[in-house]
């Protein structure tokens, strides 16, 4: 099982295949400076769901099927939750197939030309989660075992995938990438990208 989660994330983030397979024919383009002032990096929007879980998928946009979003629960959400509950759920009662809660689901190109005008791409997804009032307990404990800070998740896998997480705002941050890739350019990308939507 580990073994099939693992490939079927990376082949996800290396955008060889598409989590929800939909057709993005249009694309949004964010432009963010690098640490390096002569390195600038393009951000493409190449995916975008928004739906809501609670025991099943329920999507926004029609357009989305169920099955798409169950595989994001499954692959993407699932893992990090567990993670975080790992510890301290059974004392607070807490079971991470459970929890409710409303996703923003966005796969990422950043395309970087470095000082040798050499194009490097990176892709990555972003999973934000925020909980509905009903699970205050749940998103107050998860805000307080990470308090703001980057923290990277356990992944077991033979991929080269990588994955942390970090609480911003009213929002459970959750970003998967390939490990070979720029984690200060990802958490950056990243964070480019989520100004832009608020």
């Amino acid at each position: 099982m580990r073994h099939c989660l693992s490939l079927f994330v990376l082949i996800s983030l290396l955008n060889l295949s598409s989590v929800a397979g939909r057709d993005t024919g249009s694309y949004d383009t964010l432009k963010v400076l690098c640490p390096n002032d002569s390195c600038k990096t393009g951000i493409t929007v190449s995916e975008l769901m928004e739906y809501s879980w609670d025991k099943k998928a329920c999507p926004k946009d029609s357009s989305c099927k169920v099955h798409q979003l169950e595989n994001i629960h499954q692959y993407n959400v699932m893992p990090v939750f567990k993670f975080l509950v790992r510890k301290s759920g059974k004392a607070l009662n807490l079971k991470a197939d459970n929890i409710g809660y409303s996703c923003l689901h966005t796969r990422l190109k950043a395309a970087r030309l470095n000082e040798k005008d050499s194009v490097c791409d990176s892709y990555f997804v972003i999973e934000r989660i925020v909980f509905p009032s009903s699970q205050e307990r749940v998103s107050n404990y998860f805000k307080t075992k990470i308090n703001n800070k980057l923290l990277k998740v356990d992944v077991v896998s033979e991929a080269p995938v990588s994955c942390f997480t970090y609480w911003r705002g009213n929002a459970l941050i959750i970003v998967w990438y390939n490990f070979f890739d720029d984690e200060k350019l990802i958490k950056k990308s990243v964070e480019t990208y989520l100004r832009n939507l608020e």
